[in-house]
């Protein structure tokens, strides 16, 4: 018969490892800063499911759109741009702007399902030269001035 020796393993012997106290520290240091881990990630989750009930239903809902009015940057940055552009050379003359005599209308933008769409209703007039050499050395340079009127641009 086999002898059972089992009912000798609740005795500590000599031979017996003892316990590490410093690895014992570890696993309490590791169990509490799980912990601690924990608690914070469950705090974050109530913090961002609160600020997230506090949104207004536009940024909650993906489909809502939300709007800006740009109309005077629309106006200032058309009328910068008309001014600067460049003569365009036509026939034997220039083409050139004069002055952008004025810039009306409105300019908005929209957020619609989370892409930026921009509508504008403009209206302007700008008055432009031609000048060109004459036929003959008598006639000398020729000038033609003229005004051009974009409604709903």
């Amino acid at each position: 018969m086999p002898l059972n020796y089992s009912k000798f393993d609740l005795l500590v012997d000599s031979d017996d490892d003892k316990p590490d106290p410093k690895a014992r520290a570890v696993e309490e240091q590791q169990k509490m800063l799980q912990e601690m881990q924990k608690q914070a990630e469950e705090s974050r989750m109530a913090e961002k499911k609160q600020a997230e009930a506090q949104k207004p239903s536009h940024q909650k809902d993906r489909f809502a759109y939300a709007e800006g009015d740009c109309s005077e940057l629309a106006r200032e940055l058309l009328k910068s741009c008309l001014q600067k552009a460049s003569s365009v050379k036509v026939g034997n003359g220039v083409l050139s702007v004069a002055t952008v005599e004025k810039v009306e209308g409105e300019s908005s933008t929209f957020r619609v399902r989370g892409q930026l769409r921009h509508t504008w209703d403009l209206n302007f007039k700008v008055k432009w030269t031609y000048q060109w050499m004459g036929a003959n050395f008598d006639e000398g340079p020729q000038r033609a001035e003229g005004a051009v009127a974009i409604i709903e641009f």
